[in-house]
């Protein structure tokens, strides 16, 4: 199984989803994910920005995304 971030956000109210990256295990997944959170300056590691969230989503080896 691999795993993908996902970053998803608000804009004037409208919901938008971007892959950030892929992964072989889901700790790699979830330290980039907190990585991500200081980037995104939420008010401590691991949380993000109101209008803001991220997930590490497990999928099949064979499945295709951007």
């Amino acid at each position: 199984m691999k795993w993908v971030l996902v970053f998803i956000y608000l804009y004037e109210g409208n919901p938008f989803a971007m892959k950030v990256d892929s992964f072989d295990n889901m700790m790699d997944c979830f330290v980039m994910r907190e990585q991500l959170s200081i980037t995104q300056e939420g008010p401590r590691p691991g949380t993000f920005p109101l209008g803001q969230q991220a997930l590490c989503i497990q999928r099949n080896d064979d499945e295709t995304y951007g």
